[in-house]
């Protein structure tokens, strides 16, 4: 069993090298291609997918790093065994205790005398109990909903810009991420390219986003 494993755990380790530098090389090449994206959703995505390749290349060279780790153990320790000399203990010597005979010793119990007359009983004093007050009852508040706004949701996968005008050389007010409700306004207008909806974000900042990357919510 110990033959196989020392067989079996540096191949995996050098498998998971071999498989970070793979990862490295994908997330490098896909790199290059984040400033050929026409529009920011698409620099955003290739911009993960970066990260999500070099996270993969740490995570498999440090499984590869404990996988050596343990095989260096298991080479320097498992084989040593340590030797544990036995020591005699030493043997007690139980000396005889000499016998103890308990005994009897008669005690005087003197006696008391009887009372030649019961003693009277303390009189018990009558109980008041006082009724308790009722209070009136408190009146039910009532509550009132007030209706709340139109909203729309994020979809475009990974989130939308909201600019400050209604097209694409506009500001960017801030990154809105994917599934974030926004409330709608109520400006809606057509853009150079997109059709765009005027909204508030969570923060509180207001805004155009494309309606090609919105929901409605009903």
């Amino acid at each position: 069993m110990t033959a196989v494993l020392n067989i079996a755990i540096p191949a995996l380790a050098i498998l998971c090298v071999i498989l970070a530098l793979v990862f490295v090389i994908q997330a490098l090449g896909l790199r290059g291609r984040v400033g050929r994206q026409a529009y920011g959703v698409g620099q955003v995505e290739m911009r993960r997918k970066v990260q999500i390749g070099f996270l993969r290349a740490i995570a498999t060279f440090i499984v590869g790093a404990l996988l050596l780790g343990i095989w260096g153990f298991m080479l320097t320790f498992v084989d040593m065994e340590p030797t544990v000399m036995a020591t005699p203990l030493p043997t007690a010597t139980i000396e005889a205790l000499p016998e103890v005979v308990p005994t009897e010793t008669a005690v005087a119990i003197p006696s008391t005398p009887s009372p030649s007359s019961p003693s009277a009983s303390p009189t018990q004093e009558p109980t008041f109990t006082r009724p308790a007050a009722t209070e009136p009852p408190l009146p039910t508040p009532t509550m009132t909903t007030t209706p709340s706004p139109p909203t729309v949701t994020v979809s475009s996968g990974v989130g939308v810009y909201l600019r400050a005008e209604p097209n694409t050389d506009g500001e960017q007010i801030e990154w809105v991420l994917d599934g974030t409700v926004l409330i709608l306004l109520s400006g809606r207008v057509q853009g150079d390219e997109f059709e765009w909806q005027e909204v508030r974000s969570p923060t509180g900042n207001e805004g155009w986003v494309a309606v090609p990357f919105i929901q409605y919510n009903q």
